[in-house]
């Protein structure tokens, strides 16, 4: 996994793009710039896992472009629970939650990926509380469409 620079970021994914994604959709420009500016951004391997399973996270990957699986156990083991694609989250429900994953989470391919960690999460209301609803009714609707796609 690899940092991303933010301007490589706003350069290829802008603000545009970025609210066209389901989770940032709806969200104005200086919120979505304060999201960026303070989150890390990666680039992640195919052959590399995000969480393990049973992990506790202390943060969520919101998917800018690419897949990633969740498996039901270890990634070896290839017993997938759902295929989550662009501008989907992972880690949210058991960052939330407090419970750890119940399996691996890893790219099907390249994947770029944002990064929040909790504390950041935790500070969003202050910045915008406005936007942080809107961003929490984003974040409810993809834990709802998670759910499903897992009992698919």
């Amino acid at each position: 996994m690899r940092d991303i620079k933010k301007s490589q970021l706003i350069s290829k994914y802008d603000i545009p793009y970025l609210q066209n994604l389901s989770v940032f959709g709806a969200l104005n420009e200086p919120f979505l710039t304060h999201l960026v500016q303070n989150c890390e951004l990666k680039k992640v391997k195919k052959d590399s896992v995000l969480f393990t399973e049973g992990e506790f996270p202390k943060h969520f990957y919101a998917i800018v472009e690419g897949e990633i699986n969740i498996y039901r156990g270890e990634k070896k083991h290839d017993e997938k629970m759902a295929t989550l694609r662009n501008g989907e989250c992972v880690g949210f429900i058991s960052m939330l939650c407090m419970h750890p994953l119940p399996g691996d989470v890893a790219p099907e391919r390249d994947t770029v990926v944002m990064k929040i960690q909790n504390e950041q999460f935790a500070s969003l209301p202050i910045f915008d509380g406005e936007q942080f609803s809107i961003f929490l009714i984003n974040l409810a609707r993809d834990m709802g469409r998670t759910i499903i796609k897992e009992r698919e």
